[in-house]
């Protein structure tokens, strides 16, 4: 991953994975899958996944960058807070759209 335009799309997409699973989940509740036994016991695996790639991969590709390290625990506490942010967003739409 040489190309600065690569790192920020996987570290985009890796920090919209809840996102994205949580429509997917809520789509597929509505749909004849959701009484698979193999469907429900991989909605924890999943999520739990989505939530670690959503941390791991942006932090990691912000901490490898050549910027002083005040700025890269900036920017890491800055990725944090807005992941908490997505996660609050994310509660709140998946419990009103249940």
């Amino acid at each position: 991953m040489r190309s600065t335009h690569i790192k920020w799309l996987a570290g985009l997409v890796t920090f919209f994975l809840p996102a994205m699973f949580t429509v997917i989940g809520l789509h597929l509740d509505k749909s004849v899958y959701r009484h698979d036994p193999a469907y429900i016991a991989l909605i924890p695996v999943a999520g739990w996944s989505a939530i670690v790639l959503a941390v791991v991969v942006p932090t990691a590709l912000v901490l490898t960058t050549r910027i002083s390290l005040p700025h890269r625990l900036g920017f890491m506490v800055l990725v944090w807070g807005l992941l908490l942010i997505e996660f609050y967003v994310i509660f709140i739409f998946a419990m009103s759209v249940h």
